[in-house]
């Protein structure tokens, strides 16, 4: 088994004894379930996983803004930020009150033009300009750093 199997096997029984339903129960879980196991996922730094459960728990109920949050920051932290953006304005069409998901739309934006001024100020230095038009030269830098020389 390898580490993620091991993860997963800790979290599903953390899950399991936080009062989830055992596996091969008939009924199926309810949102809340789906929410707090990917909460737990989440934790453990599974973020497809903890995705896929929040995803599951908001197609059972579309009303838990707070759901919406968690799945902002997930998708935040695998890069996603047009994703997290709009469910954090999910969340804010279910709560127009709650505060995480401004929080979570103004982190995003802010991120996202953090990015853009960064590419923009190296497209445009001199020093880019220079290696990126001789591209033996540029190649050559790049390989030597990948290999440690």
């Amino acid at each position: 088994m390898n580490g993620n199997g091991v993860v997963l096997g800790t979290v599903l029984a953390i899950a399991l004894g936080m009062g989830f339903p055992a596996l091969s129960s008939a009924e199926e879980p309810s949102a809340d379930e789906f929410y707090r196991f990917g909460v737990v996922l989440q934790q453990e730094g599974l973020l497809e996983e903890a995705i896929a459960q929040y995803r599951e728990a908001l197609r059972l109920n579309p009303q838990l803004a707070q759901v919406y949050v968690n799945l902002g920051v997930a998708l935040m932290d695998r890069g996603d930020r047009e994703g997290a953006i709009s469910a954090y304005q999910h969340a804010l069409q279910v709560d127009p009150g709650l505060g995480e998901a401004y929080t979570g739309i103004r982190i995003s934006i802010q991120i996202k033009s953090e990015c853009l001024v960064f590419q923009t100020s190296i497209a445009s230095s001199p020093f880019t300009a220079s290696w990126t038009s001789n591209p033996t030269r540029f190649n050559k830098f790049t390989s030597n750093i990948r290999f440690g020389q």
